[in-house]
């Protein structure tokens, strides 16, 4: 019987990886010449930006959006820290190091009462030290489990491909978005020195200063002038409005729900939920953290899981507001000076279930208040952020944590998602590469081609 039931599971777990083995296989599609139409699941940032370059090679582009305007979810940045982050190196999950770092600093239960202001500091501290949560939902989500063998793949892969190169690489793209805002005349990013690190205020013991600079290897990170920071939303409403001048349609209140497919199965249009349908000769979906539901429409998986943040933008009411971007170790507490009148408290990263994407937790929301109070007590003086609503937002995040850009096995279906946190310094960049592949033209990107390839996924190979 354990030798009948041990053969059933090796026999299964074989079809599951050739099926996935599958999935990435990705086919070849002819160049598309200008003129040809095209539509952009997704009106989120990168969307517009891959509608901003396929228009401007001469392709006919008709953008759908389940929201009611354009950066209606994530790219809202209202779940970002507004900042650009070149002086970053962005953390891939798919590392043994930092997902054993992770594991050991997330916990499952958020929703814990946070302790009274008065609580000693070692107690406050202990606590809002956790700011990576596991949502229990997602051990009943398939979706899930996929995305972990797609992390056992990049972790046997070893070091991505940009790991060498990863401060050239954010260099390029915010050179690429700068120059691109420039270009339809957003002057709303700023380059100045955004992002300061210290430690957050307290009578804490000795041995808990030293716990918290252990806890923090970028406390002693001094100003990075050449980091961006700004309104990611308004920067993508400016390109918009000059997608517009090109004649891009722009469809709100349009949930794509299902990818049609014709005889030959080649994707030939894209169904919303109230039943119309919307033909093209390609389709790229930037869908986000809903990637994974709408391509299964197709019979497609992309390894995205939707990793929620949560913020809150204040009103400056008051001298003395942070000026550029504050990280507050060890929490990770980012207070991100917006504009003149705007400042943004960020913080968590919660792992949900792809159906539970848009969903925010009560707990979380208590919780990053009490984390204000705790890190910055000062913010009562210079905005009214108790006032303030908490915003959530799902971050589409792939085990490495860098975007899947390319075609896939369905001909005419390429995608331009899954840009974990650096949906907004990577558009301008992924979008210009993508918009080449759909065209067949060399790629401005093309270095990058193979970081960001979703075949960098299949199991074999």
């Amino acid at each position: 019987m354990l030798r009948a039931a041990a053969a059933t599971a090796a026999a299964t777990a074989a079809a599951c990886l050739t099926l996935l083995q599958r999935n990435y296989d990705a086919t070849e599609n002819e160049p598309l010449a200008p003129g040809g139409s095209v539509v952009v699941v997704g009106a989120g940032v990168v969307g517009v930006s891959t509608a901003d370059e396929l228009s401007r090679r001469g392709f006919r582009v008709t953008v759908l959006e389940a929201s009611a305007g354009v950066a209606g979810a994530a790219s809202a940045s209202h779940g970002n820290a507004c900042t650009l982050g070149v002086s970053g190196k962005w953390q891939s999950l798919a590392d043994a190091a930092t997902l054993l770092a992770t594991l050991r600093a997330a916990s499952p239960s958020p929703g814990a009462a946070p302790p009274p202001p008065d609580a000693p500091f070692e107690t406050r501290h202990a606590f809002h030290a956790t700011n990576k949560f596991v949502d229990a939902s997602v051990l009943g989500d398939p979706w899930f489990y996929a995305w972990g063998l797609a992390m056992l793949k990049g972790l046997a892969a070893g070091a991505p491909a940009m790991e060498a190169a990863w401060r050239a690489s954010n260099e390029a793209a915010q050179r690429a978005l700068i120059a691109r805002a420039a270009d339809v005349g957003f002057r709303g990013i700023r380059v100045d020195g955004s992002e300061k690190v210290r430690f957050a205020p307290g009578a804490a013991s000795r041995a808990t200063r030293e716990a918290c600079a252990a806890a923090s290897p970028v406390a002693a990170a001094a100003a990075h002038p050449e980091d961006g920071r700004g309104d990611c939303a308004a920067y993508a409403r400016a390109l918009a409005a000059d997608c517009r001048r090109r004649e891009v349609t722009f469809v709100f209140g349009a949930a794509a729900s299902a990818l049609e497919v014709d005889a030959d199965g080649a994707v030939e249009a894209v169904r919303c939920s109230d039943g119309r349908a919307f033909a093209a000769d390609r389709v790229v979906v930037c869908a986000g953290a809903a990637t994974p539901t709408l391509l299964r429409s197709a019979g497609l998986y992309a390894p995205v899981q939707p990793l929620r943040g949560y913020s809150i933008t204040a009103r400056v009411t008051a001298p003395g507001a942070v000026e550029a971007s504050l990280v507050c170790a060890p929490y990770s507490l980012y207070a991100t000076r917006v504009d003149d009148a705007t400042v943004r408290f960020t913080c968590y990263g919660e792992l949900v279930a792809v159906a539970d994407a848009a969903g925010a937790h009560a707990g979380l929301e208590r919780r990053l208040r009490a984390l204000v109070a705790h890190a910055l007590p000062a913010a009562d003086a210079w905005c009214d952020w108790r006032s303030r609503p908490v915003w959530s937002g799902s971050r589409p995040t792939t085990p490495d944590c860098c975007p899947l850009v390319g075609p896939t096995r369905v001909p005419r279906l390429f995608l331009n998602t899954g840009h974990s946190f650096n949906g907004w310094r990577e558009s301008a960049q992924t979008a210009a590469h993508l918009a080449a592949l759909v065209a067949g033209d060399e790629s401005p990107a093309g270095a990058y081609r193979a970081a960001w390839d979703p075949a960098r996924f299949a199991p074999f190979g």
